[in-house]
């Protein structure tokens, strides 16, 4: 049995910012320093870890888990191996400098929830046989929950939010028609999303010593997995500006995206063992990874919220030697 809790409460944690020569931001950056609204940082190397931020960003985890290993052996010399284990974490962070412009004009604060279980049981053989093989089965199942169903706003307008400086240097960056505020005065913005993951897979791998100094090793798993996702975004006052243009419904919100995969994969790998010092090995193997959807707050469409698939094709040879003892 292995358990495990973590408990950390960060109140001085700064990001280390990087601003782009010649970019947007830096541009944006010397117009609000010009009117006095944003302070300068004393570096720009981003390898020196000289940290810039108007306030410190905090983080608070609070995480838990449990694993129970299970290893039962049969009068004939096979094992029984089970491995069930659970986990959960919550997170609460805020970072009132989210633009990174050393300015009181955003306040980002993000809540983060997620649970998994997970269970696998497997059956190897006694082993040193002319085949040796073991064979399994894998369930895994995950929620996911960002935001805080409405009670936590997620941005926030800070001081200078709606200043007129502000909301022209945004015209110029966004190319709107219109000066543009980061929020109107009193504006708050909410994403709430939820991401569900049912997982199962079976596999075996089994290994043929064909002689003491040639074997052939081969595996193959079957895997299904499911996503269930909704995306959830508002603000309490429509009003035009650069948080209502990131969260207004109806493009960027959804309810019951649902998706489902399966695959199979495999591998198959013929080794030499040269001598005790040497051993030389082929390796041919399909992998796979599934898709899914795109939770995070933003304007990105929700037809464009799905991601595919991946598989790969991946081949290796390789000499393992032993030397200078």
């Amino acid at each position: 049995m292995i358990g495990g809790v973590l408990q950390q409460d960060d109140d001085q944690y700064t990001s280390d910012l990087y601003i782009e020569p010649g970019s947007g931001g830096e541009t944006a950056g010397k117009v609000l320093r010009q009117f006095g609204l944003a302070q300068a940082c004393s570096s720009n190397d981003p390898t020196d870890l000289e940290h810039c931020s108007r306030n410190a960003v905090t983080s608070d985890v609070d995480a838990r888990e449990a694993t129970l290993l299970v290893d039962y052996a049969l009068a004939n010399e096979w094992t029984i191996t089970s491995i069930s284990s659970w986990d959960w974490f919550e997170y609460k962070g805020t970072n009132d400098d989210v633009a990174q412009m050393m300015a009181p004009i955003l306040m980002l604060h993000d809540t983060q929830e997620s649970e998994s279980w997970q269970q696998e049981l497997r059956l190897n053989s006694a082993g040193g046989e002319t085949v040796d093989w073991l064979g399994g089965v894998f369930w895994y199942t995950n929620e996911f929950e960002r935001g805080d169903g409405g009670d936590r706003p997620f941005f926030l307008g800070d001081t200078l939010s709606a200043n007129p400086v502000v909301a022209a240097v945004n015209q110029q960056l966004l190319r709107t028609p219109f000066p543009l505020p980061v929020a109107a005065p009193g504006q708050i913005g909410y994403h709430d999303s939820t991401l569900d993951t049912d997982y199962i897979g079976v596999f075996g791998q089994a290994t043929w010593n064909i002689t003491d100094a040639f074997a052939l090793t081969g595996g193959l798993r079957w895997q299904q997995e499911d996503k269930e996702a909704d995306i959830r975004q508002r603000v309490n006052n429509p009003a035009p500006s650069l948080i209502s243009l990131v969260l207004s419904p109806p493009a960027v919100s959804a309810q019951g995206l649902e998706r489902d995969t399966d695959e199979v994969t495999w591998s198959l790998t013929p080794q030499w063992t040269i001598s005790e010092e040497a051993m030389l090995y082929v390796t041919a193997a399909h992998g796979f990874k599934s898709g899914g959807f795109n939770t995070g707050f933003g304007r990105l469409p929700i037809a464009g919220r799905e991601f595919a698939d991946e598989d790969i094709m991946h081949y290796e040879a390789g000499l393992k030697l032993e030397m200078l003892e």
